[in-house]
């Protein structure tokens, strides 16, 4: 019984990952989503006998000793049980769904599919988020009033064009044969994408193309390339800025990125504040840390230690003073987990950055070596902004995972030849 269905795993496999994706894209339970991912880790582990190597538990190493950070940290501690607990999730997510993502795919040779069917959700969602748009008027509504209404982002959009960005030119890799369908959905979900308005997925999506292109190979020749994009981003940022742009629009928003993410905490009025939030939030904690001493810094507060704001802010609807996580995931980290938990965590972004520099075994090992590269990019590129790998909605690190696993059964090919 055992060894029939291990043949059939391969199998099983795609219909887990149908229904895990599924499941966390009707039911927005991140926290179920987890759940049934250690669930799934178990499963495989249990009744398929399926190994977790040490490669992939080298990649999760440094997100390892970060949980382990903050769990010693919280024992110094005087911290919320519940707030604990929440924390503990958060941290716990990454890993599990990195492990997740490898050992679903870890026997499995068929991109095509994982690829078709990130596409197909990607293109359901675009369409529901083009009909939400259509049904708003936007003479009456902000920019901010448009996202929060039709949606702000969405991961399969942003993962599915990223794919393209990489695999357009390898043809055993396009999810559809017909060249007038893959227009007709890329189109669809580029449109789709654009008008989230958001700033991190551009980013993410053109931080994607360089890697893809090769232009964020460390040399000389590429560094001279990359102080020279410095230097043509400071020029236009500073010649826009003579300009007045409508508050609230995104170029505003756009040019208004230095002055947000500033950690200052000195603003006069409650108007600066919510134009400058992620910045304050985040000077907020810094406070935090300086006001408890070296070791606070050096290891954090630990699990369940909340950022006092200094004030009362409506936040979800509701009032709060005190906040249990930040945009600015660098910060956060370094709030709950310190200058140790910081270092472990870049540590580990860089080091699957890198994953580039791993051998080439034909045109599909150098794509998946390029992808990880680039989903890891985005992840130290978005951290600033959203969270990272530690955003609550984030799946991203379950692909990040399916996509080391691609990586390293297309090397085994070539290997064992």
């Amino acid at each position: 019984m055992l060894k029939g269905m291990k043949v059939n795993s391969d199998k099983l496999g795609k219909v887990v990952f149908l229904l895990f994706i599924g499941f966390t894209s009707l039911i927005n339970s991140p926290g179920l989503s987890t759940a049934l991912s250690f669930s799934g880790i178990l499963f495989f582990i249990l009744i398929y006998r399926l190994r977790i190597e040490k490669r992939i538990i080298g990649f999760t190493l440094p997100f390892i000793f970060i949980f382990l950070l903050g769990i010693f940290s919280a024992f110094f501690s005087i911290n919320n049980f519940y707030d604990v607990i929440k924390d503990i999730w958060y941290f716990l997510k990454p890993i599990i769904y990195l492990v997740f993502g490898y050992l679903i795919f870890k026997k499995q040779d068929d991109f095509r599919f994982l690829y078709k069917s990130i596409t197909i959700f990607a293109f359901v969602f675009s369409i529901i988020h083009l009909s939400k748009l259509l049904s708003l008027d936007f003479s009456s509504l902000k920019l901010d009033r448009i996202r929060q209404e039709a949606g702000s982002s969405n991961v399969f959009e942003f993962l599915s064009l990223m794919i393209f960005i990489g695999s357009y030119k390898v043809k055993s890799l396009r999810p559809f044969k017909s060249r007038m369908l893959r227009l007709l959905i890329f189109s669809t979900i580029s449109i789709s994408l654009f008008f989230y308005f958001s700033r991190t997925v551009m980013g993410g999506l053109f931080l994607s193309f360089l890697v893809f292109k090769g232009y964020l190979k460390f040399s000389k020749k590429k560094l001279i390339y990359f102080l020279l994009l410095s230097v043509s981003v400071v020029i236009l940022f500073s010649t826009l800025s003579s300009f007045d742009f409508k508050e609230g629009s995104y170029i505003y928003k756009v040019m208004n990125i230095p002055k947000e993410f500033a950690l200052r905490t000195d603003y006069k009025t409650q108007s600066e504040i919510n134009q400058n939030w992620r910045g304050y939030e985040a000077g907020r904690a810094i406070l935090g840390l300086k006001e408890k001493g070296f070791l606070s810094i050096l290891f954090g507060n630990g699990f369940g230690a909340l950022i006092d704001l200094g004030l009362e802010m409506s936040l979800g609807g509701e009032m709060h003073q005190y906040i249990p996580i930040l945009h600015n995931g660098y910060i956060y980290l370094m709030f709950k987990t310190g200058l140790l938990g910081l270092l472990f965590y870049v540590f580990g972004l860089i080091r699957l950055y890198f994953f580039y520099t791993k051998g080439s075994f034909g045109e599909r090992s150098v794509f998946f070596k390029y992808l990880v590269s680039a989903v890891s990019l985005y992840f130290i590129f978005s951290t600033l902004a959203i969270t990272g790998v530690y955003n609550k909605g984030d799946i991203l690190t379950f692909f990040l995972g399916a996509f080391i696993a691609f990586y390293y059964r297309e090397r085994g090919k070539y290997v064992l030849a």
